[in-house]
């Protein structure tokens, strides 16, 4: 039996110029399925992947499934961002508009935004791509955070019930891409 092993994707004429890269080194996953209720901002989920090599890509695919709840008769507005680690230094933001806050809010940058009426409640979805080029083969972590900015007005519920396959509320996806 044969056997083909290799540490490098490259298509035969090159990358093409418009491309992000060549092909999927490897893939990890990572879920959040135990309920939490959210009122303020805070990490709900990190996922890990080491690279094979310092040149690859790294791709975060975040999927979240959230039930809002809003009160006091005004809106609500929420953020979700990414941010990375290597090794066991400290997180960087790799999402958003790559603001840095001045008023004291851990979610300055941010990738996406929900902003909910006071009329009651409903469930967005949040999807999103990260794309990060760490430049290294040391362990990376991937941190996902959901939070309010400014007052929270209500609350971000995630898995909020067990009977409608809610239990995978909150996934990241995260993809080594070859350079």
């Amino acid at each position: 039996m044969s056997e083909l092993r290799t540490n490098r994707i490259v298509p035969r004429d090159g990358i093409p110029t418009d491309a992000y890269s060549g092909g999927i080194v490897q893939v990890s996953f990572a879920r959040l399925t135990s309920a939490i209720t959210l009122t303020s901002s805070t990490e709900i989920i990190t996922g890990t992947i080491t690279p094979t090599r310092s040149d690859s890509k790294i791709l975060v695919d975040v999927r979240i499934r959230t039930w809002m709840d809003y009160s006091g008769g005004t809106s609500s507005q929420w953020y979700s961002g990414v941010r990375r680690k290597i090794g066991s230094g400290s997180y960087v933001w790799v999402s958003g508009k790559g603001e840095n806050s001045t008023s004291g809010n851990e979610l300055g940058r941010y990738a996406y935004h929900i902003n909910g009426t006071s009329g009651g409640s409903h469930n967005p979805g949040i999807y999103m791509v990260v794309r990060d080029v760490p430049a290294t083969t040391s362990q990376l972590t991937y941190s996902l955070l959901i939070g309010n900015w400014g007052t929270a007005n209500g609350s971000v519920r995630l898995n909020r019930q067990s009977g409608d396959h809610e239990q995978d509320g909150a996934q990241l996806i995260i993809y080594e891409i070859s350079g």
